[in-house]
């Protein structure tokens, strides 16, 4: 098996190397970086099995029962903030990589100061990957477990943190549980996850918690949803839970199949679904290659007036191309203003709405404390407003967030089809100039987000100056209580005047992502075309080749 398992990866990469070969004979060279990744993909001989699923479904609880141990921090709160990359070593080994390239060990009890939201709110450490090392036989053949934040998380740069690192994973499993078993946010990820990850697997966690008939309904109404509303097929369901194992005890039944599936996908399906996903990659590279060289012959066989009339035409095509692509932009930037101007409107509503729910909380912690007076009258303000402000305006995010995802969702999808159907134009009339085969080209795009919100809570405390701690109590309290009253509406707007600007910086960040991905994707398609109506190729053995290479990988793919 390992001289098998050899032979096909030198293949693989002796595809790469002559796909590079016939790249750096033409204008096609911009296309080089992509192979590069590929080979460097394909030299590490990692596949990376990717832990996905909404916050709370028990993600990182699962791994540890894969690991036998609990080394990632698990808990009532979201908690997983960066990915987890856990890979094979003799001896367990945690460190921190950072967004500035810099790579320090950590110990394994100091995980949960760099993973956690809890520890690391907002990823002010500025961590880019935690690197972990643990000697479990599910690695040792070059299986990465990946522990993700949740997507849809009430911390945006934790949805963040996971879709950045799609493009990387390999194979993934989607968590579930039964509270409830698939929600529509789930069922939209799931949609776009299959387009471009080969190996999915299901787990329905936290069965414990349900009766034995729940489960099963759970089970068959997510096996429904799947197959029928997903059109998903050959998939496995696997009910479990990753409930803690008393000393000596052995995993449920349902988490003991679920370590022999992966145990037999780590052993026999590791290397298939490493060259499904180079592949994969790679037929996507050569997809556009292809088409570009087959326009650059197609100029060959015709003659000089030929040429210049198919150029004129290809020419207003490639401009109409150029004025999609700045469509694409304007419109991106008024959807923005359209979600910032409902995100304003929302917050309006909402601090007018708090304005007398504060109020009355006040006058009823004032009747609950009659004889605070002084410093410990002002400590006991401090405290009501720090929670109260946190309170309205924490939960009115999760409401306000779950929104946005599912409106951000929306617009990523609406404009990457548009994106692709401008790609679609674009090759259509030129194979319809030329009379080549129409190559689908296709963009691929996702939506980041980042957030570092704080709440602004004066200390009410220093309120209490000179003159107010000097007055009788009998005098006082009332004076400080209809201060405090007065200041609740500068409260609530300080706050919702954070909040909006921290939701302008994210919408910008985020909106400047997905235009620079559309466009450049577009434009990459675009100057590719462009560059090969300059000089006509009747190079046969470079065409014979990549046919060749785009052979091997239709073959590969079967």
């Amino acid at each position: 098996m390992g001289e098998k398992r050899t032979d096909r990866k030198a293949a693989m990469e002796a595809l790469l190397d002559e796909i590079s070969t016939i790249f750096e004979a033409t204008p096609l060279r911009r296309l080089l970086p992509r192979i590069v990744g590929l080979k460097e993909k394909l030299r590490t001989d990692e596949v990376r099995l990717a832990v996905l699923g909404q916050m709370k479904r028990g993600k990182s609880s699962l791994l540890n029962s894969l690991l036998g141990e609990s080394i990632l921090p698990t808990g009532v709160l979201p908690l997983t903030s960066v990915v987890t990359e856990i890979r094979y070593g003799s001896t367990p080994k945690a460190s921190v990589r950072y967004q500035s390239g810099n790579l320090e060990e950590i110990a394994l009890f100091d995980i949960p100061e760099y993973v956690t939201e809890l520890r690391n709110p907002g990823n002010r450490k500025r961590v880019l990957a935690l690197h972990l090392l643990y000697p479990n036989e599910l690695l040792r053949n070059g299986l990465v477990l990946v522990d993700t934040p949740g997507f849809g998380s009430t911390y945006s740069h934790n949805t963040a943190a996971t879709l950045g690192y799609l493009e990387k994973v390999d194979a993934a499993v989607v968590v579930f549980s039964v509270d409830p078993p698939i929600t529509e946010v789930e069922a939209n990820f799931i949609r776009e996850l299959r387009k471009d990850i080969p190996k999915l697997f299901f787990v329905l966690n936290k069965v414990d918690l349900v009766s034995k008939a729940d489960v099963e309904d759970a089970c068959t109404f997510l096996r429904n949803e799947l197959g029928n509303r997903l059109g998903l097929s050959h998939f496995d369901v696997f009910p479990l839970t990753t409930r803690t194992r008393g000393p000596g005890e052995a995993p449920s039944s349902g988490l003991a199949s679920f370590i022999d599936h992966l145990r037999e996908f780590a052993t026999y399906s590791h290397d298939q679904t490493l060259l499904l996903s180079v592949l994969r990659g790679a037929g996507q590279v050569l997809d556009l290659a292809s088409f570009a060289l087959s326009l650059r012959r197609s100029f060959g066989a015709l003659s000089a007036s030929q040429i210049h009339e198919k150029r004129m035409a290809m020419q207003l095509l490639l401009e109409e191309t150029t004025r999609g692509r700045a469509a694409i932009q304007a419109l991106l930037r008024e959807e923005q203003q359209g979600l910032m101007q409902k995100i304003g409107t929302d917050l309006e509503t909402h601090v007018r709405m708090s304005t007398p729910y504060l109020e009355e909380r006040l006058s009823s912690l004032q009747r609950a404390n009659p004889s605070s007076s002084g410093r410990s009258l002002g400590l006991l303000l401090e405290e009501f407003f720090n929670k109260e402000i946190t309170t309205i305006f924490r939960d009115w995010r999760m409401r306000e967030d779950a929104q946005m995802s599912a409106m951000l969702d929306e617009i990523v999808s609406r404009y990457t089809a548009r994106a692709n159907q401008i790609l679609s134009t674009l090759t259509e009339g030129i194979g319809m100039l030329t009379d080549l085969p129409v190559t689908k080209l296709k963009v691929n795009c996702g939506l980041a987000m980042d957030s570092r919100v704080s709440y602004s809570i004066e200390r009410i405390f220093y309120s209490l100056d000179s003159f107010l701690l000097a007055v009788p109590p009998l005098l006082q309290r009332p004076l400080v209580f209809r201060r405090a009253r007065a200041s609740i509406p500068d409260r609530l707007d300080r706050n919702s005047g954070r909040i909006r600007f921290d939701y302008l910086e994210r919408m910008e960040r985020s909106f400047l992502q997905l235009e620079r991905s559309l466009t450049s994707q577009i434009e990459d398609a675009r100057q590719t075309l462009a560059e090969s109506l300059e000089a006509p190729c009747s190079d046969v053995g470079m065409w014979n080749k990549l046919q060749a290479a785009r052979s091997c990988v239709y073959l590969l793919n079967q």
